[in-house]
Parts: C-alpha cells; sequence; structure tokens
C-alpha cells in the first residue's frame, strides 16, 4: 500500500463523515505502512509505542485481526471512513428467558437460560472507502 492509496481512500470519503473517521487494518498491513516512513537512516519516522496511539495522516488506526486480512490478491487491506455511523449492530429479538428445572435438578437448583439475538449491517456504504491490495 503506498502513500497515494491512504489519500485516495481518504479524498472518497464525504467531508461530514471526517470528523469521525478511523482507519481499520491489520496490524500486518499497518507495519507494511509503516516501512514507508523511514528517514535517510533507515530509521522508522512514525511515532510508535505504548502510550502512543497508532494514526496515519492523523486519523487513529483501529486493528483488526481477521482471518482474511493478509496479502492474497484482490482482498481489502484497509478501510477507512466513520465506522461508529456507517455500520449498526441491533438487537433482533428482545431478551428471551427458558426456566430449565431439570438439568440441575439433583443439586436442587433451576437453571436460566437467555437468549437474544443480534445482527449488523452496513447501512452507510458511502462514509467507507476501502483499499484492496492488487
Amino acid at each position: 500500500i503506498e502513500t497515494d492509496d491512504l489519500l485516495d481512500a481518504m479524498a472518497k470519503v464525504p467531508s461530514e463523515a471526517l470528523d469521525n473517521a478511523k482507519w481499520l487494518m491489520s496490524t500486518t498491513t499497518f507495519f507494511q505502512i509503516a516501512k514507508n516512513y523511514k528517514d535517510e537512516t533507515g530509521v522508522v519516522i512514525m511515532p510508535l509505542g505504548d502510550q502512543i496511539k497508532p494514526q496515519l495522516f492523523g486519523k487513529e488506526v483501529v486493528f483488526m485481526d481477521a482471518p482474511s486480512a493478509g496479502s492474497a490478491a484482490n482482498t481489502i487491506a484497509a478501510v477507512f471512513g466513520d465506522i461508529f455511523n456507517a455500520y449498526k449492530i441491533v438487537m433482533r429479538k428482545s431478551l428471551e428467558m427458558q426456566r430449565d428445572p431439570y438439568s440441575a435438578a439433583d443439586n436442587g437448583q433451576v437453571v436460566m437460560r437467555y437468549r437474544t439475538r443480534v445482527g449488523g449491517a452496513v447501512v452507510q456504504p458511502d462514509s467507507l472507502s476501502y483499499i484492496k491490495t492488487a
């Protein structure tokens, strides 16, 4: 991933989404990008450390190591945008409770089981920009 790819991804996101925008990528992708930012002696000039949150162009980087993250051709290497408003997680069903008097009857206990269903979807796709590997 080159610097121009990062800038192009940022340019695709609408201005109203830039305030809350973040980068989402694997640690492998981030450190491959960091290798591009070295001084003439070969020292990485990107500030990194325990107390410093990683950033690219002033935007926070959130690490998400997924099994599909990697360098395979035509896979998404990084996402930039307002993830909080672009993706929503919703409860599909209310909380259900089931009383089970049989499972622990030998101990004189009643087991309570709880269940809920959740789902999620991209609701504002224009607020996200993707960088794919070549």
